[in-house]
């Protein structure tokens, strides 16, 4: 099983060759921002709009805030394309030679699951590291601020790459980009349903033509990554252990997938 961790590993290499260069950038990146947003001309910009009342103290934060989300999420957002895998060894045929291994079904289902873990542990680090730098640069966030946003970061992508995996091997070699489609518009309607009520008090509100309040019609992005991090964590982990549950059987009755 080792091995064909450190075959998919492989297989990754040009997402981890990318991964290296985007989080040299955007370590480089949030660094001039922050120093920017502390001292420079981010920094005259927000007094100056506080000034003309353009724009609340509290939107100035919003917005910085917001910036280091995206910064969080950009070097995870690389590592997520887990599809590559499924889709080198389709062109290699690996599926024949992986079932004339001495692995049960289980164990090269489970290696998948086990490179996911690794590279998402990778990335979770880096943006610690980040975090740990970023938070010594500012006052509005703290350390705890910056490892909240970032499991849930991991949470999501993980919840994404999960669901590629289930659908890579649910559907036949060479539907990989199928298989992204279906994660991606699960992912949208778990997101639909958990808003649902939200939803349907904008669509009200657009009937009887009322104003829509600011903080309905823009998600806190932010506040969903610090204050939900233990709900995206457990929900990461239930959907992997029902993904792998899910990958295993498709595995073990369609032959040749795996």
């Amino acid at each position: 099983m080792k091995g064909l961790v450190i075959k998919d590993l492989v297989c990754m290499k040009k997402q981890l060759i990318i991964f290296c260069y985007v989080v040299f950038a955007v370590f480089i990146v949030s660094i001039m921002y922050m120093l920017s947003a502390q001292f420079g001309n981010i920094a005259l910009a927000a007094q100056q709009l506080k000034a003309q009342e353009d724009m609340a103290n509290i939107d100035i934060v919003s917005v910085t805030n917001m910036a280091t989300v995206f910064f969080m999420l950009l070097p995870l957002a690389v590592m997520c394309d887990f599809t590559i895998i499924f889709r080198e060894d389709h062109k290699a045929g690996f599926a024949n030679v992986s079932a004339s291994l001495p692995l049960p079904i289980w164990q090269r289902v489970l290696a998948k699951y086990i490179t996911l873990i690794v590279l998402f542990a990778l990335g979770c680090v880096v943006d610690i590291v980040i975090g740990g730098v970023l938070a010594c640069l500012t006052d509005t966030l703290q350390f705890v601020d910056f490892i909240c946003v970032i499991l849930s970061a991991v949470s999501i992508m993980s919840i994404f790459s999960c669901l590629a995996v289930f659908f890579c091997l649910l559907l036949k070699g060479g539907n990989e980009e199928h298989a992204t489609i279906f994660s991606l518009l699960v992912m949208v309607s778990m997101l639909v349903l958990i808003n649902i009520q939200k939803i349907k008090n904008i669509i009200l509100m657009i009937l009887s033509e009322s104003d829509i309040p600011d903080e309905i019609l823009v998600p806190d992005i932010f506040g969903l990554f610090r204050n939900k991090t233990l709900i995206l964590v457990v929900t990461a982990a239930v959907i992997m252990v029902l993904s792998y549950t899910g990958s295993y059987l498709i595995a073990t009755r369609k032959r040749g997938v795996l």
